[in-house]
């Protein structure tokens, strides 16, 4: 890599980095922290006792459908509802998974889901495959 790359890839690096060791996972140009975003609604508990199954979507396993359920989401409905001030908050407060709603688009897989459609990541889960 020529030190010009290397300049850009470090000053790219330190735009991302606050003082606490903090990073915009999100890319909104903010740097996340506990505080950022608004906390969207939460339930209590599953509707109907059955929460959905937020394996289908690409980048939740089973560690983080718990984080999620412990937060007070249990549903696709919940997460296509997010505003993006909403995802903001949730990307800063998922404890060791910073920023992948943003990544791994969350949201529009959960709209996909809530409308009883699928993705190609859910079928290949139903199927087995994951």
């Amino acid at each position: 890599m020529s030190a010009d790359a290397n300049a850009s890839v470090s000053a790219a690096h330190e735009a991302g980095v606050a003082s606490e060791g903090a990073l915009d996972y999100d890319g909104d140009g903010i740097l996340e922290g506990e505080n950022e975003g608004s906390k969207p609604a939460t339930l209590d508990g599953a509707r109907g006792g059955v929460a959905d199954d937020f394996k289908q979507i690409k980048g939740i396993g089973p560690k983080m459908e718990k984080m999620c359920n412990a937060l007070g989401f249990y549903h696709f409905d919940q997460i296509a509802a997010w505003t993006p001030d909403e995802e903001a908050w949730v990307n800063a407060n998922l404890e060791g998974f910073k920023g992948c709603v943003s990544r791994d688009a969350w949201i529009e897989q959960a709209k996909l889901l809530a409308a009883g459609g699928e993705t190609e990541f859910s079928k290949r889960v139903e199927g087995g495959d994951v």
